[in-house]
């Protein structure tokens, strides 16, 4: 039970890795099925998602 308490507190501070693991499993998925289409929307989420990431943190290092 400590696990699960434990990825759920993560899972709320970093929400981000809540849509990463989803992202894994969408391109796991991908790659199985040869799903380009699919392929290519994870791709782009996942740009989107670093980029959302390195401008929180430029914010908070901004911040010290």
């Amino acid at each position: 039970m400590k696990l699960v308490d434990r990825t759920d507190e993560s899972v709320r501070e970093h929400p981000a890795l809540a849509v990463g693991l989803f992202l894994l499993l969408f391109t796991w998925y991908g790659i199985q099925t040869h799903n380009w289409l699919l392929l290519t929307a994870v791709g782009l989420l996942g740009l989107f998602l670093a980029a959302q990431l390195l401008l929180e943190f430029a914010d908070r290092e901004g911040d010290d």
